[in-house]
C-alpha cells in the first residue's frame, strides 16, 4: 500500500437517528404522487423510444447535452433507477429494469465510458447497479470489471489537480469530479481492496483541498479567472470567486468527506478539513427577514472581510444551489464533528426555506437539480431525521407544487424549465421527468430512497 492507503483505517459506520422510512402524505394525494410517478416510469420503457425523445429534448434545449446511454445525467441509468424503486411496488417494472441495464451496458462498446465522474461516467453505471443489486446478489461480475476500470481512470486523472496549478470546479464537484464519486464508493459494508485504494485516494484529494488555514485568496478550491469555463462568468469575476452550490462548489467535498467518515473511513486531518469547510459556509451565510440564506458564489474580492458579502443576492432554494443543497452539507457534518451549532444552522437554513412564498424560493421547474424535487428530497431527509415540525408539515405541499405541473398531455408528463418560456421534455434523470417522479415515489411510499446517495444528501 502507499502511504496514503495505509493511513485508511475503517471503524463501524456512524448512523444518523431517523425514523423509519414512511409516507408522509395523506390520501387522495398519495395516490395522485404514485400514480404520476408511474406515468413518467411507463412512458420510457423503450431505449429507443427513449433516444428519440432525447433527441427531441435537444431540440428544445438552451444548450443541448449529448446523450449518453450509459450515464445516470442524460443516460437510461436514471430511468433504470426509477423503474427498479417502483418495482417494489409494482414487480412487472422489474423487466423494465433489465432491458434498460442491458441498453446501458451494450452502449458502452460502441461508446466507452472515458471519464470516472458520478453523473456522465463509469461511476454512473457503478452506482445503478449497486442500487439495483438486490443488495449485492446481483452483477458481480460487471461490478468488478467497472470497479477495475474506474481505478484505473482515477489513477490515471491529470484534471484532479494538486500543485500550483488551478483548481477547476469539474475537478472536486458532484457532478463530475473527486465527490460525487467518492460518495458512492463509501456506500454499503467496507469494500474491497480496491476500492479501499480509491477512496483513500480520493479522501486524500479533497483534504488537500480543503486543508484548514489556507492564505486568504489562494484557497484551493478557490476558482480563479483562468479555471472559470463559461466566458460570461469569467467576464463577471474577474478576480475568481468562491462556488457555494453543493453541485460545484464547497457543499460537494464537504458532504462527500462527511459521508466516507460517517461511513466508517477515518483518515488524518479529515475532521479538520470538515470542520474548516463547515466554518466557511457558516461565516458566509446572508440573513433577511425569512432567516438564513447563502449566495451561489462569493466573489473573491467581497468574501473578505467579515460581512462584506452580505449584500450579494441569494441564491435559489434548489439542490444544486441555494440553502437547502448547502444546509444538508452541513447536517452531515455537524453529525461528523458532533456540533450542534452546526446541526442547529442547518435547520435554520431549510426552515427559512419553508418560511419564503414558493415565488421567492425562484424554483421554475419540477426537477431534481435546479427545481422543487430537489427541494423536496431535501426536505423529505430533514423530516425523517430532524424535530423540525415545520419541514415535516410543508411535505404535502411542495407535492402539490410538483403535482400543479404534471400534465399527461406532454410527452413525459413533466417538463423541465430551463428559464421563462423555455420548456424541455426531458428523459434526463437529473433535470428532467424520472428525477420528478422519483422524489414523488419517496414522498408516497415506505421505500427508503437509498438512490438519493447520488444527490450526497444521505
Amino acid at each position: 500500500m502507499s502511504s496514503a492507503e495505509s493511513t485508511l483505517t475503517y471503524t463501524s459506520p456512524t448512523t444518523i437517528q431517523q425514523r423509519v422510512w414512511q409516507p408522509l402524505l395523506e390520501e387522495p394525494l398519495r395516490q395522485r404522487a404514485l400514480e404520476a410517478a408511474r406515468y413518467v416510469a411507463l412512458r420510457m420503457v423503450d431505449p429507443e423510444v427513449i433516444q428519440q425523445q432525447a433527441a427531441q429534448a435537444s431540440k428544445q434545449m438552451s444548450e443541448p447535452a449529448p446523450w449518453l446511454p450509459s450515464a445516470l445525467s442524460s443516460g437510461v441509468c436514471g430511468v433504470a433507477l426509477l423503474h427498479g424503486f417502483l418495482a417494489h411496488h409494482f414487480p412487472e417494472h422489474e423487466q423494465y429494469v433489465q432491458r434498460l441495464l442491458h441498453h446501458a451496458a451494450m452502449s458502452t462498446r460502441e461508446q466507452p465510458i472515458q471519464s470516472p465522474g458520478l453523473f456522465a461516467g463509469t461511476t454512473s453505471l457503478l452506482i445503478t447497479l449497486n442500487l439495483l443489486s438486490n443488495g449485492g446478489k446481483r452483477y458481480q461480475k460487471t461490478l468488478a470489471g467497472l470497479r477495475k476500470a474506474l481505478f484505473e481512470q482515477i489513477e490515471q486523472q491529470r484534471y484532479w489537480r494538486y500543485g500550483p496549478e488551478r483548481v477547476a470546479e469539474y475537478d472536486y464537484d458532484v457532478i463530475s469530479g473527486a465527490s460525487g464519486v467518492l460518495a458512492c464508493l463509501v456506500m454499503g459494508p467496507l469494500a474491497d481492496e480496491l476500492t479501499q485504494q480509491m477512496i483513500a485516494r480520493l479522501i486524500d484529494y479533497l483534504i488537500w483541498l480543503l486543508e484548514p488555514h489556507q492564505r486568504y485568496g489562494e484557497e484551493r478550491w478557490c476558482i480563479k479567472p483562468e479555471a472559470i469555463i463559461s466566458p460570461s462568468l469569467r467576464a463577471q469575476h474577474r478576480q475568481g470567486y468562491f462556488n457555494c452550490g453543493l453541485a460545484h462548489g464547497l457543499p460537494g467535498p464537504l458532504a462527500a468527506l462527511s459521508l466516507a467518515y460517517l461511513a466508517g473511513y477515518r483518515y488524518p486531518r479529515i475532521s479538520d478539513a470538515i470542520a474548516s469547510a463547515a466554518d466557511w459556509l457558516a461565516v458566509h451565510r446572508l440573513d433577511d427577514e425569512w432567516g438564513v440564506n447563502w449566495p451561489a458564489v462569493v466573489p473573491i474580492e467581497v468574501a473578505t472581510p467579515h460581512g462584506a458579502w452580505a449584500h450579494l443576492p441569494v441564491a435559489r432554494a434548489g439542490w444544486c444551489y441555494g440553502a437547502p443543497g448547502v444546509a444538508r452539507s452541513l447536517w452531515l457534518a455537524g453529525h461528523v464533528l458532533e456540533e450542534r451549532a452546526i446541526q442547529r444552522l442547518a435547520i435554520m437554513g431549510i426552515e427559512a426555506v419553508m418560511q419564503r412564498p414558493p415565488e421567492q424560493r425562484m424554483l421554475l421547474s419540477p426537477t431534481l437539480c435546479h427545481g422543487v424535487a430537489g427541494l423536496l428530497q431535501i426536505c423529505l431527509r430533514f423530516a425523517h431525521e430532524s424535530e423540525s415540525i415545520l419541514v415535516r408539515e410543508q411535505i404535502p405541499a411542495l407535492v402539490r407544487q410538483i403535482l400543479d405541473t404534471f400534465n399527461p398531455d406532454f410527452p413525459l408528463g413533466f417538463r423541465d424549465v430551463e428559464r421563462p418560456g423555455v420548456a424541455v421534455d426531458q428523459p434526463s434523470w437529473l433535470e428532467g421527468a424520472p428525477g420528478v417522479a422519483m422524489a414523488l415515489l419517496a414522498a408516497a411510499t415506505e421505500i427508503p430512497p437509498i438512490w438519493d446517495r447520488i444527490l450526497l444528501i444521505s
